[in-house]
């Protein structure tokens, strides 16, 4: 490997489990993931740092797991960001004239506009700027994704959408990060780290739902022309089944997690029952629980979270999930039955999203309990400008990206952060 080698590293600190991975372009130039580290994690619960010696740790072991795998040194990282404390909106700037001679938008032109659109952003002691990205551009009166630098125009507005963070969670997950030994590239929102990984251009052109639900939380991205135009989460995920399952049963989680796996099936096939034996919580008795009751709490409990997804795209401005359907991902999205239940609730067009576009890693990355990290990783690839997995470079990527950083750098932590501004 060259000295000079660019390393991408990527790490997923989930509420079930920590992945680090680290990847490079090989001499074929494709993307090749050469390090995995993948720990459970103990420090996160429910998408809340819950203990963080314990949560630095779990990043310490991954992230040696993959240097050593590598056998190089990890670089900054690309990290995602999930939970309730995050919140999102879109933005659209003034119009403004464009006054270069030659009528072509320049940097300083797009950054004055960028800049301009700060007042917009709620000046809160609270929360903290984590992300803008570029909805597009509206060039005299034509909306377009294209980055307009170095185009002629007129008048010109820059649509975004706006990620912002709790001060306290941003604080927390960072000093965890560092504490593990590893320093911060940029941050994202998971659900769209997943997005570069499971989801195809057209899917976002014609309007997609991804729903990645993983151990603490549902994380949900609606794209729709191309680019984000939803994300939030909900605080339910695959750990919630387990614990229904332990508390209904008076079971220990362990058990309980075993019975999901093996009886979780929320499909509406007529399955026959079973009597299986499950320990008490006290370990002292053994319990005989029927296999349909199982099956009827998480076919409940991921009814229940269904329709909290369609309320979010309600809340997104639509009736009903756009044209290309809703893309489930994450660990929880293996549930058998799900995509017939979701379908059933949806009235759309399902399937499961696994990791695509990297075309060399191992088989078992190739699964939605990865979704997250094998994006985070495309995302930095995409953000760094250095894009080789669609074949395509957008010109001026780095520029608008450079910008935000340059001109945001008065609120708190974007010194820290990589700020992108780049369409989807």
């Amino acid at each position: 490997m060259k000295r000079n080698e660019a390393i991408y590293t990527a790490i997923d600190i989930g509420s079930s489990k920590i992945t680090t991975l680290m990847a490079h372009f090989n001499l074929n130039g494709n993307l090749e993931i050469i390090g995995v580290g993948t720990v459970n994690s103990s420090g996160m619960h429910k998408g809340i740092v819950k203990d963080e010696t314990k949560l630095s740790e779990d990043i310490r072991v991954s992230l040696d797991a993959a240097r050593i795998s590598s056998g190089v040194k990890p670089t900054p990282a690309f990290i995602g960001l999930t939970g309730g404390k995050l919140s999102s909106y879109n933005i659209t700037s003034a119009t403004s004239r464009i006054t270069q001679p030659d009528q072509r938008v320049s940097h300083a032109e797009l950054s004055s506009i960028i800049h301009d659109t700060v007042p917009l952003i709620p000046d809160s002691t609270e929360d903290s700027l984590v992300q803008v990205i570029s909805r597009g551009y509206t060039i005299d009166g034509v909306r377009t994704h294209q980055s307009p630098i170095g185009r002629k125009a007129n008048e010109l507005s820059v649509d975004s959408h706006v990620i912002l963070a709790k001060k306290a969670t941003l604080e927390t997950i960072m000093q965890c990060v560092q504490e593990g030994g590893a320093s911060i590239h940029g941050m994202t929102l998971e659900s769209i780290a997943s997005s570069y990984s499971v989801l195809s251009a057209d899917e976002k052109e014609l309007g997609v739902v991804l729903v990645d639900i993983g151990g603490g939380t549902t994380d949900i991205a609606i794209f729709q022309e191309g680019s984000i135009l939803h994300s939030s989460s909900i605080p339910v995920g695959g750990y919630h089944l387990t614990n229904d399952i332990a508390i209904s049963c008076r079971t220990t989680i362990e058990a309980a997690e075993e019975a999901k796996i093996l009886f979780g099936n929320v499909g509406s096939a007529v399955m026959e029952s079973e009597k299986i034996n499950m320990p008490s919580r006290s370990g002292s008795d053994v319990l005989t629980i029927e296999s349909s009751e199982i099956r009827e709490l998480v076919r409940d409990r991921m009814s229940e979270t269904l329709v909290l997804v369609m309320g979010k795209i309600k809340k997104a401005g639509l009736h009903r999930p756009p044209a290309a359907g809703i893309v489930f991902t994450g660990g929880t999205a293996k549930l058998p039955g799900l995509m017939e239940l979701a379908e059933e609730i949806s009235h759309s067009p399902t399937r499961i999203g696994v990791p695509k576009y990297i075309t060399q890693m191992p088989e078992y990355i190739s699964d939605p309990s990865y979704a997250t990290s094998t994006g985070l990783l495309l995302w930095g690839v995409h953000s760094s400008g250095n894009d080789k997995t669609s074949g395509v470079k957008e010109e001026g990527r780095k520029s608008v990206a450079n910008i935000i950083r340059k001109n945001f750098t008065h609120i708190p932590f974007l010194k820290k952060l990589t700020v992108s501004n780049e369409t989807q």
